[in-house]
């Protein structure tokens, strides 16, 4: 995959995948890609999408689109939270991802957009923004959190496949 799917900098979603199926929280998975950071809460700030205007940064990260919306739960969990879980379907890997692994794309891409001196784009070229609420049970979870180096927020780069998820 890493042939088509990947530039080889930053976070591996597909990895990240495999990190938070292994049990990593987000802020374990962050901090392997982007080595030498750490995850920290600042304060609310706003993005210039393209197309949307500015709009606040959390409700941005609730709308992207690039990886499940829903986290893999049990059945129970998905009735008691239709928003977050759905019951795994184990013949696709596009119904759920690791609660984990969202949480960490959810930062990842916050931090990159935060970053941006232009208006993002909504494409693949920046991040696949499609709008809506989505992942706001992520958005949420992760507030205003960002991946920092030296207290600066980083231009979190992230791609489908980098070296073979590392």
């Amino acid at each position: 995959r890493d042939l088509y799917q990947g530039h080889g900098i930053g976070l591996s979603q597909f990895g990240a995948y495999g990190a938070g199926a292994a049990g990593w929280n987000a802020t374990k998975i962050l901090t392997f890609y982007y080595t030498g950071t750490a995850v920290q809460t600042l304060g609310a700030k706003t993005v210039n999408v393209s197309g949307y205007g500015t709009m606040d940064i959390n409700t941005y990260v609730a709308g992207l689109g690039e990886i499940p919306s829903k986290a893999c739960g049990t059945a129970e969990q998905a009735s008691q939270n239709p928003s977050k879980y759905v019951a795994d379907n184990p013949a696709t890997i596009w119904d759920c991802w690791p609660e984990e692994a969202i949480k960490a794309q959810v930062t990842a891409a916050r931090s990159y957009a935060a970053t941006s001196s232009q208006p993002i784009c909504t494409s693949a070229s920046c991040q696949v923004y499609v709008g809506g609420t989505a992942k706001q049970w992520a958005a949420d979870e992760t507030a205003n959190q960002y991946v920092t180096y030296q207290g600066n927020i980083i231009r979190a780069y992230y791609s489908s496949d980098n070296s073979q998820g590392y």
